[in-house]
C-alpha cells in the first residue's frame, strides 16, 4: 500500500468533498491520499476545465503541463498548491494569486510535520508540536528553534507548501479553521499539521493555533473508516478518564462533529515541562497506571476479553501460520479451552502507553493519544507495551531474556502499588501474540520464545 501521510496537508485547503482537483507531479500515495477526500482527482489536467485546486508536485514530467500552465487552469476562487517549488512568484503574482499561505514541510526527505510560516509565533507553536523519536530528529528540530528564535526562517522555507489563492474569501470559506473556530467560539488563526503513523486505523493530528488570549486546541481527523472508529474510542477513553480521579492526567474532549465527511474530534491541547521524552519507567507511571488499573476493574475468562476474541479471529485466517513455528505453538495454547478459561484481571487501558505519548508536568504524567484506549485491557499491559516499543524503536534491544526479566519486574511494581494480583506471564503471552498480530517482528518471537521457557520450567 502507498504511504499517503505526505499529503495530510490536504487538511489545510479550503475545499468540499465534490471539489474537482488535478494533482500533477506527485506521488502514488499523496494521489491515493486526495482520492480518499475528493471526489474526482485529475492527474493530468482535462479538456479545457476549470479546476477548484491544481496541485503541483515536484515530479513533473515531459508528459506533464508546464506548471505556469497549470496556474491559469485554478477557478477565480480556487487554490493553486505547490509542493515542489515548481512555480516562481512572479507567475503566481502576474495570473491574479496575491494570497498564500505557507508550511514548512519536515523532515524534507520524508515530511511528516507541516508548520505555518507566517510569524514567529506561528513557527514556535508548530516546531513544538510533535517531539519527534529519534535523537537524529530531535537534534534537526532543536536546530530548527534555534534559528527561528533567532529570526531565520530560510532553511524552514525552502522545503514548503505554499496554498495560494486570489482572494482571502477562497482560503477560508470552507476552511477547517473555520469550522474549528465555531466549534470552540473563538478565531482559529493557523493549523501546524502532523502526518501521524502508517497504521490503518490512522489519523491526522492538527494543532488549532487561536488568536492571541485564546487556548490552542488539539484537532484529529480521520479520512478513513478505521481512522474514524480510532476517533471514537479516543474519545469514549476521554469521558470515561474525565470523571475519574485521573481526570487531570488526560486531555479534555471538547468537541466531536463531521467537516467535509471526515470525522473530527477536538481535545484540549496539553503542554509539559520542557523536558526530553522520559525513556524510563519512573514512580510517577507506576502511581499513574495504578490509578489506571482501578477504573472499571473486573476479572473475567481469558476468551470474554476483546484481545483473545481478536486472537481468535485471527488464527482463523493465518492459514501459512505452521503449527510447529514458536507462535504458532503459543497460539494454540492461548486459544485452548483450558487458558480460556483462565481468570484474568481488566480494566481501563491506554493501549499506545509510550514516551512520545507522555508529558511531565509538575512531577505528575499527561497522557495523550488515547485511540487503542480499552475498558477491558489487560492488568500490565500498558507496562509491557512501554518496555517493548522504547526498546524496539528507540534501543538499545537488551535481548528477549532482559526484557522479559524487566516485564515481570514492572508488574510486581505494579501489582503491589494497585492491590492487583494477576499473573503476569499469562498476560505477558497473550499480550506478546496480539502485538505480534499487528505488526511481526522477529524480536517479539524472541519475546514469545522466551515466555514459553519460563512457562514450562
Amino acid at each position: 500500500m502507498p504511504d499517503e501521510r505526505g499529503v495530510s496537508w490536504k487538511v489545510l485547503l479550503p475545499l468540499g468533498p465534490q471539489s474537482r482537483v488535478c494533482a500533477v507531479g506527485l506521488d502514488e500515495g499523496a494521489i491515493a491520499g486526495l482520492r480518499r477526500s475528493y471526489d474526482t482527482v485529475d492527474t493530468e489536467p482535462t479538456g479545457d476545465v476549470q479546476y477548484d485546486a491544481v496541485i503541483v508536485g515536484d515530479q513533473i514530467d515531459g508528459r506533464s503541463s508546464d506548471a505556469r500552465d497549470l496556474v491559469h487552469r485554478v477557478k477565480h476562487d480556487g487554490v493553486f498548491v505547490d509542493t515542489g517549488k515548481s512555480c516562481d512568484g512572479k507567475t503566481l503574482y502576474e495570473a491574479g494569486f496575491n494570497v498564500s499561505r505557507c508550511y514548512a514541510a519536515l523532515p524534507p526527505d520524508n515530511p511528516r510535520v507541516f508548520v505555518p510560516l507566517a510569524s514567529r509565533r506561528l513557527r514556535d507553536k508548530g516546531l513544538a508540536f510533535h517531539s519527534p523519536g529519534s535523537a537524529r530528529a530531535r537534534m534537526s528540530l532543536a536546530a530548527a528553534k534555534v534559528l527561528n528564535c533567532l529570526g531565520v526562517k530560510r532553511h524552514l522555507a525552502k522545503h514548503a507548501i505554499a496554498l495560494c489563492a486570489q482572494n482571502e474569501v477562497a482560503c477560508e470559506n470552507q476552511s477547517l479553521m473555520r469550522w474549528l473556530s465555531e466549534r470552540v467560539g473563538y478565531r482559529v488563526v493557523d493549523l501546524a499539521v502532523y502526518a501521524g503513523s502508517d497504521s490503518p486505523r490512522r489519523k491526522i493530528t492538527a494543532l488549532a493555533i487561536a488568536d492571541d488570549g485564546n487556548a490552542d486546541v488539539v484537532v484529529k481527523i480521520a479520512d478513513t473508516e478505521l481512522g474514524a472508529d480510532a476517533v471514537r474510542q479516543e474519545s469514549e477513553a476521554l469521558q470515561a478518564i474525565a470523571s475519574s480521579p485521573l481526570s487531570g492526567h488526560a486531555p479534555r474532549l471538547i468537541a466531536q462533529g463531521s467537516w467535509n465527511r471526515y470525522i473530527v474530534q477536538v481535545q484540549e491541547a496539553i503542554s509539559g515541562d520542557g523536558r526530553a521524552q522520559m525513556p524510563h519507567l519512573t514512580g510517577a507511571h507506576f502511581e499513574f497506571l495504578a490509578g489506571l488499573s482501578k477504573m472499571d476493574r473486573t476479572t473475567l475468562p481469558c476468551r470474554e476479553t476483546r484481545i483473545w476474541r481478536d486472537l481468535n479471529l485471527w488464527a482463523s485466517s493465518q492459514g501459512s501460520l505452521t503449527a510447529s513455528s514458536t507462535i504458532g505453538v503459543a497460539l494454540k495454547r492461548v486459544l485452548s479451552s483450558e487458558f480460556a478459561d483462565l481468570p484474568v484481571l481488566c480494566h481501563w487501558t491506554h493501549g499506545d502507553f509510550t514516551p512520545w505519548n507522555i508529558r511531565m508536568r509538575g512531577g505528575r504524567l499527561l497522557v495523550y493519544d488515547w485511540e487503542d484506549g480499552e475498558s477491558d485491557g489487560l492488568a500490565y499491559s500498558d507496562l509491557f507495551h512501554f518496555l517493548f516499543r522504547q526498546a524496539s524503536l528507540v534501543g538499545p534491544w537488551p535481548g528477549a531474556r532482559t526484557l522479559v526479566r524487566a516485564m515481570n519486574d514492572a508488574a510486581s511494581r505494579l501489582s503491589v502499588l494497585s492491590g492487583t494480583d494477576c499473573d503476569a506471564t499469562t498476560v505477558l503471552t497473550v499480550w506478546c501474540l496480539k502485538e505480534y498480530m499487528s505488526n511481526p517482528k522477529d524480536n517479539l518471537v524472541g519475546l514469545v520464545s522466551q515466555v514459553s521457557r519460563i512457562v514450562n520450567e
